[in-house]
Order: structure tokens, then C-alpha cells, then sequence
């Protein structure tokens, strides 16, 4: 016999509606009354060292996909690496992406302006500090 995923109930526009702000609502007063200390954007400290390095190609021949989805998720990584670029993680703290990057929203998308360097297929990191390849604005 094989397994089968149950099927999605349907819901009406109103109590789809009504469930997205209730748990947004439920998610905001955590943030700020669930008394956990989250990570910020922060000054970082200086680093002398290296401690690691990352290099990742971010488009690549898929079988059977569109290659606009591949650049879609480059903009998409653009736009979330530009918001958690400054973020320090201390301990005792929470590193939330929700919080960080927000929602995404086309207004978001038309205010990413990447220079020709970072339009290059591949991203890079470093384990200290990176340097920032999209600015918002």
C-alpha cells in the first residue's frame, strides 16, 4: 500500500486572512513581550584572523526547471544577506530570520541595488566579517 499526504482542508479567503494575522500577531508579541533576547545589527568586532571561508555557485543546469527560478532565488539571497550583513550573535541570544529580513515584498525587491561585482554567479563568505556585496537604496 502506498502512503499518500493527506490533502490541504479548504478554507475560505476570510479565515485565511484571519489565521495569517492571527499568527503574525501571535509572532510580533513574542518578539517583544516573550522575553528573549534577539540578535541586532551591531558595530563587529574587529577580527584578525580568518576563521573560515565559503564560496557557493548559485546557478547551475537543472533538469526540467526554469532558470528564472534560479535567478529569482539569487535576488531573493541578495535582498537576505544585505539585512543579516552586520548581524552580531552574542550568547544568550536568539537568532530569528523573521525578525531580521521581514516580509518580503516587491517594494523590498525594487530597492536592492547590487554593483556589477556581486551580479557574478557566485557568493562568498567569511567566518569574521564580509563585506557587502548589495546596499539597499
Amino acid at each position: 500500500m502506498e502512503w499518500s499526504a493527506p490533502r490541504p482542508m479548504k478554507r475560505s479567503r476570510l479565515r485565511l486572512l484571519c489565521g495569517r494575522l492571527w499568527y503574525t500577531l501571535l509572532r510580533y508579541a513574542l518578539w517583544y513581550f516573550g522575553g528573549i533576547r534577539f540578535a541586532r545589527r551591531r558595530p563587529a568586532p574587529e577580527c584578525r584572523c580568518l576563521h573560515f571561508a565559503h564560496r557557493t555557485p548559485l546557478l547551475r543546469k537543472l533538469r526540467a526547471v526554469d532558470m528564472r527560478y534560479q535567478h529569482n532565488k539569487i535576488v531573493n539571497l541578495r535582498i537576505a544577506a544585505a539585512r543579516l550583513d552586520g548581524v552580531v550573535l552574542r550568547p544568550g541570544e536568539t537568532l530569528s530570520y523573521w525578525r531580521l529580513i521581514g516580509r518580503r515584498d516587491a517594494r523590498a525587491i525594487s530597492t536592492v541595488s547590487c554593483s556589477s561585482a556581486a551580479r557574478s554567479a557566485r557568493v562568498s563568505g567569511a567566518g569574521c566579517a564580509s563585506s557587502r556585496t548589495c546596499s539597499s537604496g
